[in-house]
């Protein structure tokens, strides 16, 4: 849920931020594509920290297999579903094409 609070975040960041070289339709694409990937990111990071920690620490947080392919699966699920929902609001609220 963090790394999805945080998708939505950047979106909107990165889409307000003034990118000298591209166009307003090319701000929202590049806004929703850096958001989706860098939370994809943070969740494989995480993922990482756990491991490292189990190895260091032996605190058995890694869990079994499936669960990190089940916390990966669903970091990816809500990255696009934020994508998408972001989506639909700039169709909806601003009339703006997002996909060409």
């Amino acid at each position: 849920m963090t790394f999805t609070l945080f998708a939505v975040i950047n979106a909107f960041w990165i889409d307000k931020f003034k990118y000298s070289l591209l166009l307003k339709e090319g701000r929202l694409k590049l806004a929703l594509f850096l958001a989706a990937t860098s939370t994809i990111s943070l969740g494989a990071l995480y993922e990482v920290e756990e491991y490292l920690e189990d190895v260091f620490f032996h605190t058995n947080r890694l869990g079994s297999g499936t669960d990190t392919a089940n916390d990966l699966t669903l970091n990816i699920l809500g990255a696009l579903t934020t994508v998408i929902i972001i989506s639909v609001y700039y169709l909806i609220t601003r009339k703006r094409k997002i996909i060409d």
